[in-house]
């Protein structure tokens, strides 16, 4: 439950829950399915002074080779760059890299050699010390064989019940499936904490969830739905750094930030 509670309280981090809590069901192979082309909109409310309030919203625009994710302005740091505000990912799964955009008009473009060359650096730094763990979540996971509709697509209801009097249900669309591309590979795992143990296990089926909801001691406390899908056919040169924008790499980034401190 408090990975939950740290995406729906940390801006764009908290836009990645969709890919997180759809590592909690089976793989299945998804190679026949078409992905899904088009919006999503999702929002997200939080329980405070016993009444849900509204804490937040993202927006995911996606085709079968890319994907960008935005908030509704509530920019935050993300494991991959510490200190480095951003309120939009655009993810380029045919180019292998995340764009990081820092203001209207800088991003910072992010591969996986990049992400190799840190991490494996840091290890380097911190081989000696004692390295730090997170607890796995035990649980149990069942379908329901309930269903509902969302926007117009089915979704099928899961829940997740682990030792805690913790509940997560999820009401997964089967017939929308997203790319998840980059998200899918295994080094992935070493961009960020939140994506270890079962959490950092992304599906290759695809699923989405269309609506989370968790409870503690049977109360209500989060909820993250869909308020708006749009299906359309979208380009790659839609899903872009728009002209204008200064795209650097992660080294001169990280030249600039040195060059700063002296």
């Amino acid at each position: 439950m408090k990975h939950l509670k740290a995406f729906l309280k940390s801006g764009l981090r908290y836009s990645l829950l969709i890919v997180l809590v759809s590592s909690l069901l089976p793989v299945h192979n998804a190679m026949s399915q078409e992905y899904f082309e088009g919006t999503l909109v999702f929002k997200g409310y939080e329980l405070e002074n016993g009444q849900m309030q509204e804490s937040g919203s993202f927006t995911l625009v996606c085709n079968k080779d890319r994907m960008r994710i935005y908030t509704d302005g509530d920019k935050t740091s993300t494991d991959m760059l510490p200190g480095v505000e951003s309120d939009q990912i655009l993810i380029r799964h045919d180019m292998k890299d995340f764009v990081v955009f820092t203001s209207e008009t800088e991003a910072i473009s992010i591969t996986k050699t990049d992400i190799e060359g840190i991490f494996g650096m840091f290890k380097a730094f911190m081989s000696n010390e004692e390295p730090e763990t997170t607890p796995e979540l035990a649980g149990e996971l069942k379908k329901t064989g309930k269903s509902e509709t969302f926007n117009g697509f089915k979704a099928s209801q899961w829940i997740y019940i682990n030792d805690e009097n913790e509940e997560i249900h999820l009401w997964m669309s089967e017939s929308m499936k997203l790319n998840w591309g980059i998200f899918k590979e295994p080094w992935f795992s070493d961009v960020s904490s939140d994506f270890s143990g079962p959490f950092g296990k992304i599906i290759d089926d695809g699923y989405v969830p269309l609506k989370v909801e968790a409870y503690k001691g049977g109360e209500l406390t989060m909820v993250l739905e869909t308020e708006k899908i749009t299906k359309q056919k979208i380009s790659n040169s839609d899903l872009d750094v728009p002209a204008g924008v200064k795209l650097k790499t992660l080294q001169q980034m990280m030249m600039e930030q040195f060059q700063g401190r002296n």
